[in-house]
């Protein structure tokens, strides 16, 4: 009797354990998410598509941004997150915003992988404020260094699949995870060595708001429809031109840098309801053996 009762005891603490943990991660809310704030409609149809036809003979050139036209394959006819681009007849490509800034609705670890530079004849970068402290630092208080990508220096990643793309990086060279706090995220690409720049910022996207330096765009493959605002992955593109809005005729491919911004997800209900279940197990077993 003494050995019944306490394995009620425990599956009633289990249970109870298990009701709190699921109760904690609906309370916390949906999960983080990627923001596109503001800004004007655009759809990149690069005509060269995503395996790009002219290299800059560094190895860098990649899957860059995905596109309809050439590039990554797909099983879907039409993808809900492309849309048309006339200046190109009308091939398919990412739908997004440019002069917009990207912003993460809470704390989460982010992960940036860099997808090519494209044919881009400039040396340019990407940088992520670690410390979000409004500094682009070589090696900042943690010893990080916000520089992540030199487009003359780092191999792209790898881009396979059909509706949902594989992306191959290798962490901590052309991938890195940083932990964020909710608000913008604080990014800033800067063309031949820094002589331009263009950050993540309230004023418009950039630091120059008259131009678009850079395109965001919730991945089209992940969408439900054309220029959505927010998801789980975005993609951002830098034109290094720059392009100027209904200018008409202006280099507004995106691909002289493409980096895949995503939220890493975190352990479910589903993974506390196990974990619980494992403790159950555990504790039964070392009752019946005592």
């Amino acid at each position: 009797m003494k050995t019944r009762y306490f394995n009620r005891t425990v599956l009633a603490s289990a249970v109870l354990g298990m009701a709190a943990a699921l109760g904690a991660a609906g309370t916390a809310g949906a999960a983080p998410t990627l923001q596109i704030i503001g800004g004007s409609q655009e759809a990149i149809g690069d005509a060269g598509g995503t395996t790009y036809p002219v290299s800059n003979n560094v190895g860098t050139s990649g899957a860059g941004l995905p596109t309809a036209a050439a590039g990554w394959p797909n099983t879907l006819t039409t993808p809900a997150g492309f849309a048309p681009d006339s200046s190109i007849g009308g091939a398919r490509g990412i739908s997004g915003y440019v002069l917009s800034y990207l912003s993460l609705t809470e704390a989460a670890t982010v992960r940036f992988q860099f997808m090519g530079e494209g044919n881009a004849s400039n040396n340019n970068s990407f940088w992520v404020d670690q410390n979000q402290n409004g500094i682009y630092e070589t090696n900042n208080s943690n010893g990080f260094n916000e520089n992540l990508f030199n487009g003359n220096a780092t191999n792209a990643c790898g881009a396979a699949g059909s509706a949902v793309p594989v992306i191959s990086c290798t962490a901590g060279y052309n991938q890195f995870d940083i932990a964020l706090s909710a608000g913008l995220v604080k990014f800033r690409y800067d063309i031949n060595q820094g002589s331009t720049y263009f950050t993540n910022n309230v004023a418009g996207g950039n630091e120059q708001p008259a131009v678009a330096g850079y395109f965001l765009g919730v991945d089209p493959y992940l969408a439900s429809g054309t220029f959505e605002r927010s998801g789980t992955v975005v993609y951002a593109g830098l034109t290094d031109g720059p392009f100027t809005p209904g200018a008409g005729g202006a280099d507004h491919d995106f691909q002289d840098m493409g980096v895949r911004i995503s939220v890493v997800p975190e352990p479910g209900g589903l993974a506390l309801v196990m974990a619980a279940f494992g403790g159950l197990a555990l504790t039964q077993r070392r009752g019946k053996s005592s």
